[in-house]
């Protein structure tokens, strides 16, 4: 059909259905429309439950993750928002190889270099390669940051108890809450 939604968000635009075009009404909307719509909670909770994969975004122009985009720019509600998104999850880094975690650091987002950790932790079982930039950036996190790390790592790491082992050289690990 000819028929088309619009949406509008500040100064940009974008719309969904036929209209004229190749798109349709079920596309993803554009990363500069997605940025300017999750400032509100009722657009971000829309944009979350149609697209999910918004949270997975990046700029055409940067390679900047939105994920990256929200740490650096937004409130951390915004990024605890995406982080809940029903998609995988994943600290993509933009063309100069830098992820959200990086650019958190950078701008001392605490709240959002926890969240990021906590998220991390959550699918590590999963993805185990959402490890790799908490590693790169393990040594900055522990200067700044020595409780999120201290916390991060009791989420993700067994706590050895060699007291509760039997004979030998067997362990015992307790894992969970402390």
């Amino acid at each position: 059909s000819d028929v088309s939604l619009a949406f509008a968000s500040g100064s940009l635009a974008t719309y969904f259905g036929h209209g004229g075009n190749e798109c349709h009404w079920s596309d993803r909307p554009a990363f500069d429309v997605v940025v300017d719509a999750i400032d509100h909670a009722t657009p971000r909770r829309a944009l979350l439950e149609q697209h999910p994969t918004v949270a997975n975004c990046t700029n055409p122009l940067t390679g900047e993750h939105v994920i990256q985009f929200c740490a650096r720019k937004k409130p951390a509600e915004v990024v605890e928002a995406l982080l809940e998104a029903d998609c995988r999850f994943g600290l993509i880094p933009d063309r100069t190889g830098h992820t959200a975690l990086a650019v958190a650091l950078r701008n001392e987002r605490k709240n959002i270099v926890r969240s990021l950790l906590r998220k991390t932790a959550e699918v590590m079982a999963t993805q185990p390669l959402a490890l790799h930039p908490f590693m790169r950036h393990r040594g900055e996190i522990a200067a700044k940051y020595p409780d999120i790390l201290l916390d991060f790592l009791l989420d993700v790491l067994p706590v050895v108890e060699p007291d509760l082992a039997p004979a030998g050289r067997n362990i015992a690990c307790l894992h969970g809450d402390h």
